[in-house]
């Protein structure tokens, strides 16, 4: 039975830029868009740095948002067909059939005074995937600051202390927002 291992960050583009060059500096990893699509996707991402919306959340809530599968640049990815009760199929981009992966949402600012949680982790408990894994949560708590249950970039900690709201979900009563105290 596998053990979901996360963490959950807010961090926007120059917070979050370093510890993607760092970790792709010692991984060699491609990104795939998750999800579940109508024609099988094939866009692969050589780095999240090219992803102009880097920093931006679609949604102000987080389950919304784009997130990416990580995967070693020598492993392929499987697409899942996935039959519809009402005929046709789509297909799934997700760690279901990659254990060699990790997922990543990255955070960012939905609209003024609004800034969504991002994640990163992995249901997998293979030796490849556990190893990305390590990586970037190692960079994310060395560089950023824990508040609460969640590691905050300095840019993000500025938008709290501004009176920001950094949510999961925005459509939530204030008090699940993070708080810096």
């Amino acid at each position: 039975m596998s053990k979901t291992k996360q963490i959950i960050f807010f961090a926007d583009r120059n917070d979050f830029a370093p510890i993607v060059e760092s970790f792709e500096a010692v991984n060699d990893v491609c990104y795939f868009q998750t999800g579940l699509f109508d024609a099988r996707p094939v866009d692969k991402y050589k780095s999240l740095l090219e992803n102009g919306n880097l920093g931006k959340a679609k949604s102000g809530d987080w389950s919304f948002n784009d997130s990416y599968l990580i995967l070693p640049r020598n492993v392929d990815v499987v697409i899942r067909e996935v039959q519809q009760r009402k005929g046709g199929s789509r297909f799934a981009v997700d760690q279901l059939a990659n254990s060699k992966s990790i997922y990543l949402r990255p955070s960012g600012i939905f609209q003024d005074e609004i800034f969504v949680a991002g994640s990163v982790g992995t249901v997998s408990e293979n030796d490849i995937s556990i190893a990305l894994y390590k990586e970037i949560a190692h960079l994310i708590k060395v560089q950023f600051r824990k508040i609460g249950v969640c590691y905050v970039g300095r840019g993000a900690e500025t938008k709290l202390n501004s009176n920001w709201r950094l949510v999961t979900n925005d459509k939530l009563p204030r008090e699940y927002d993070l708080r810096n105290e």
